[in-house]
């Protein structure tokens, strides 16, 4: 299968907007759907206790957007947990880490929904088993998750926001010792031929035998790895990946602190260079917008109407 050359994480935002947008009346209180909702939330330990959730294909949506927010930051907002996600037609295929592909279509509950959901419980919640085959308690599950990721989302913004005014600021975030999941935002809007630079700069100072287990649980040659550049973002992304764990490695302290004083070095260096650092600031500020703003605004939404359904604890 061909990949997208759309990131998982941006595929996946898209198409909840769409259908986000189809069942906007739902998140009125005044409408009679969000009352049934309501009704059937109050009422009920599982969706599959109701003929009205069986029988609205909008309430069956957004039962599916929510599981949808739920997912869209598992493991970081790039979803790393998430290798493909594609849509036609209003049936979505997803592509685990794992390797397991889920199908579902928005509107419809069969046995490709009731797989997903069940593998989906697992892979976010840790929730392998349920009485009840579509329990009402996902919601509450999503709603914590949703409160949790809005928290992480905030203190990701306040973060970088300081990094766009300067070459300063930016160069003084890799002297002290760096927050991971901003890190690795940086390191991921820095332009590509500066990361293949910085790749094939540090990769002179490894063994040659070092070894690395990737997200695909292959073990990799690290020189081999990094010692040509690419263009393909996600072979990129990758490489990227591997990097991270060098440079936070618990077991690796030689390997961390080379990868750490190389890359001070390297971006010392780099962003004296004002196309650099343009380019950087302008990947930063994209990110901000079509990643963090996105999502901060999604979870508002959503947590809002989540607390008009007064979830049982």
């Amino acid at each position: 299968m061909a990949k997208s050359s759309i990131p998982a994480s941006i595929s996946l935002l898209s198409s909840l907007a769409i259908h986000l947008d189809k069942i906007n009346h739902l998140f009125s209180p005044l409408s009679t759907e969000f009352h049934h909702l309501k009704e059937i939330v109050k009422n009920n330990k599982s969706f599959s206790d109701s003929e009205t959730f069986f029988e609205s294909e909008h309430l069956i949506t957004y039962l599916q957007c929510l599981m949808l927010a739920g997912m869209s930051m598992k493991d970081g907002i790039f979803v790393p947990a998430l290798k493909q996600y594609k849509e036609k037609d209003g049936t979505v295929l997803i592509t685990w880490n794992s390797q397991v592909q889920d199908k579902f279509t928005f509107g419809a509950i069969d046995d490709n929904f009731l797989r997903y959901f069940h593998y989906y419980r697992n892979k976010i919640f840790k929730v392998s088993q349920s009485q009840y085959p579509l329990p009402i308690t996902i919601l509450c599950k999503i709603r914590d998750q949703l409160a949790s990721d809005y928290e992480i989302l905030l203190h990701v913004k306040k973060k970088i926001a300081p990094l766009l005014k300067s070459k300063h600021e930016l160069l003084t975030f890799f002297n002290k010792t760096q927050d991971r999941d901003i890190f690795f935002i940086i390191m991921s809007c820095l332009p590509a031929e500066g990361i293949n630079a910085l790749f094939i700069n540090i990769q002179q100072y490894f063994p040659r035998d070092l070894k690395v287990k990737s997200h695909n649980g292959h073990m990799i040659n690290v020189l081999s790895l990094f010692q040509s550049p690419s263009t393909d973002i996600f072979y990129l992304m990758e490489k990227i990946h591997v990097y991270f764990d060098l440079y936070f490695s618990g077991t690796k302290p030689i390997i961390r602190e080379i990868t750490k004083s190389k890359t001070k070095e390297f971006m010392k260096s780099q962003l004296t260079n004002d196309v650099f650092f343009a380019q950087t600031q302008q990947n930063l500020e994209s990110l901000l917008n079509s990643q963090i703003n996105v999502r901060i605004q999604l979870f508002q939404l959503l947590l809002r109407h989540l607390k008009k359904l007064e979830l049982k604890p």
